[in-house]
């Protein structure tokens, strides 16, 4: 049961670590049709 565990601690730094990689690297996802509409109303 304790292997269990640390599995599931592993997995969840695993998770974070990929939402704070994808939100530093604006090039994936979401964030750059929001960075474009933000843009492009600027302009």
């Amino acid at each position: 049961m304790r292997k269990g565990l640390i599995v599931l601690f592993l997995l969840l730094v695993l998770a974070f670590g990929v939402i704070g990689f994808v939100q530093d690297n604006p090039d994936q996802g979401v964030i750059v049709d929001d960075q474009q509409t933000s843009t492009n109303v600027s302009y």
